[in-house]
């Protein structure tokens, strides 16, 4: 598909296909990814699966030990319900949209990716889509939290949020949108080092400058995905949404973390219209009162309604409370 780029960047469109970005008159919006994922791999045929360490509503994670490397690594099964040759349901899209990211992605705070390959189910004929990805053996910031409790020291907090920008300004130098930050999709190990997980929602969006001085966030998803607490004003309300939505959810991460809670929990938001209006009033999610006045600047910094006026990564690196 030829690209078009526009004089508004807010207008330019992606489409699903991942790295094509669609004319906005163009039904591309339906093409499925057609990446390949092989039906055997050495991974499958040698691995020692172990205990099973979660479950989603399309499948399973599972810790594995490999042989070979004498390491442990995680397994996600996706299960695949309808014909797999037609890889058209959205657990299946999802899988192979994460595949392809993570094939391409290599940096100290992204998961590894090994391999996959597809494989018949258990029972009633499905397949299962194999995932094998570097294991961290403290789970998710989430995971952590629901044991200890929120972290409000700030030199954690700065630590984390350090990390996290590395793993999303490297993203966005890729030209890829994570879509889906929060403490569930961020993993850590015992020497707290962080790794950003979970790239089914991410979009390749294709033409981003290298310069990134020069931003074009404005871009179309083919639907809202990632998770509604997290999700930016522009995204809650049909607008065009980029790299910028990524930093959005990156300051309700930090609340997160700080309270333990969703990030609008605080202020009793419990639907989306309430969420919508909130952000329609261009009202914020409440800020944990015991963060200094240097942490709040940075989580303020994050969360501006107008996406144009948040800074990009590479800029929030250079922040006083994380520098």
């Amino acid at each position: 598909m030829e690209s078009h780029r526009v004089p508004n960047d807010d207008s330019e469109q992606v489409s699903p296909r991942v790295g094509i970005r669609a004319r906005p008159d163009s039904d591309a919006a339906q093409a499925p990814c057609k990446l390949k994922i092989a039906s055997d791999c050495e991974m499958f045929n040698i691995i020692k699966l172990g205990k099973q360490l979660g479950e989603g509503a399309y499948g399973c994670v599972f810790q594995a030990l490999w042989p070979k490397h004498h390491k442990f690594i995680v397994v996600k099964k996706i299960r695949v319900a309808e014909h797999i040759a037609k890889m058209r349901s959205k657990q299946s899209q999802e899988a192979l949209n994460e595949i392809q990211m993570l094939t391409n992605l290599h940096h100290p705070n992204i998961v590894k990716y090994f391999d996959s390959c597809l494989n018949k189910g258990e029972d009633d004929g499905s397949h299962e889509i194999h995932i094998y990805m570097e294991y961290m053996n403290q789970g998710s910031i989430r995971q952590l939290m629901d044991r200890f409790g929120p972290f409000r020291n700030e030199e954690v907090l700065a630590n984390y949020a350090r990390q996290i920008l590395n793993g999303l300004n490297y993203l966005h130098t890729q030209n890829v949108i994570h879509g889906d930050i929060k403490a569930a999709n961020i993993l850590t190990d015992s020497n707290a080092t962080i790794k950003l997980s979970d790239f089914g929602a991410s979009k390749i969006v294709d033409g981003i400058p290298a310069d990134l001085e020069v931003s074009y966030s404005g871009r179309f998803f083919d639907n809202n995905r990632g998770s509604l607490y997290w999700m930016a004003p522009e995204i809650l309300c049909g607008e065009p949404y980029g790299r910028r939505s990524d930093i959005w959810a990156l300051g309700c991460t930090i609340i997160e973390i700080a309270t333990g809670k969703h990030p609008w929990e605080s202020d009793e938001v419990t639907d989306l219209d309430n969420l919508k209006q909130r952000m329609l009033d261009e009202q914020l999610p409440s800020i944990p009162p015991e963060l200094s006045p240097i942490a709040r600047d940075f989580v303020l910094s994050c969360l501006k309604h107008h996406k144009s006026q948040r800074p990009l990564a590479k800029d929030l690196l250079n922040h006083k409370f994380i520098a």
